[in-house]
């Protein structure tokens, strides 16, 4: 198995609580896809780099190296910000 050309799509995925399926979905991508994005066996486009990288709240350079524990939280927080204020908006 080859290294993943993105270190950072797996750790952060998991640490915000997606699926590769619900990933994929809300990237506009497949499950099959962030599968083999993850595990080395195929590479991503830029333009999904950069659709992973909105979903996750983070930046495609995030995606390319693995993820400091503050990364992890930034990202997290950020995220868990944006859900936040989608949540009140939706109420207002």
């Amino acid at each position: 198995m080859k290294d993943s050309i993105l270190p950072g799509l797996r750790p952060l995925r998991e640490r915000l609580g997606f699926t590769q399926a619900k990933l994929a979905e809300a990237a506009g991508s497949s499950g099959e896809a962030i599968c083999n994005i993850e595990n080395g066996s195929r590479g991503a486009s830029l333009k999904l780099v950069r659709a992973l990288a909105e979903v996750l709240c983070c930046t495609p350079n995030d995606l390319m190296e693995s993820p400091s524990d503050e990364q992890l939280l930034a990202s997290e927080i950020a995220f868990k910000t944006r859900e936040l204020d989608r949540l009140q908006a939706s109420q207002v």
